[in-house]
């Protein structure tokens, strides 16, 4: 596995790279070295089905959350 497929499983990962894309306007750039990518060669489509399903994680996760702390708020304050 290499180093851009493990940071694609960080979603703080792919939030920074929709944005960075949609400030660049560009996924690569030339200099003496020759051609490098900045970042990856997705299309918009895949960018919002990224960006949904990290929307989607954090809103099952929070739902989650919310659900672990309504069954332990009313020892909240005895374990703090």
């Amino acid at each position: 596995m290499n180093n851009q497929n493990k940071t694609a499983w960080n979603p703080i990962t792919t939030i920074a790279i929709t944005f960075q894309r949609a400030l660049y306007g560009r996924t690569t750039y030339t200099d003496v070295g020759g051609l490098h990518h900045m970042l990856p060669g997705w299309g918009p489509a895949t960018f919002c089905l990224v960006m949904g399903a990290v929307l989607a994680g954090s809103i099952v996760l929070f739902l989650l959350s919310l659900l672990v702390f309504g069954r332990l708020e009313g020892n909240f304050a005895e374990e703090l």
